[in-house]
């Protein structure tokens, strides 16, 4: 039992100082400032595209399959995302 008293004690130590070590790298981790992105030229941000247009046609488009009453729901809902695709 000396040996198994060994062990135990090797694993609780590194237990004990994996914790601490993850408890200290959390705090310094939340304590850092974030890193902002170094400014554009010219001083202004691209704007992204606007893909508003683009989903309401494809929610249209799903819309136009779910409503078609000839078919089945399975069969509706894989057009919709057919059409939506």
């Amino acid at each position: 039992t000396s040996n198994g008293g060994n062990v135990f004690g090797i694993l609780a130590g590194a237990t004990i100082l994996l914790l601490v070590l993850s408890v200290t790298a959390t705090v310094l981790g939340r304590r850092r400032a974030p890193v902002s992105l170094p400014a554009l030229p010219g001083g202004t941000a691209p704007t992204p595209p606007v893909a508003g247009a683009d989903l309401a046609r494809a929610a249209e488009l799903g819309l136009a399959e779910m409503g078609d009453l000839s078919r089945d729901p399975r069969a509706a809902i894989i057009a919709c995302y057919l059409a939506m695709e």
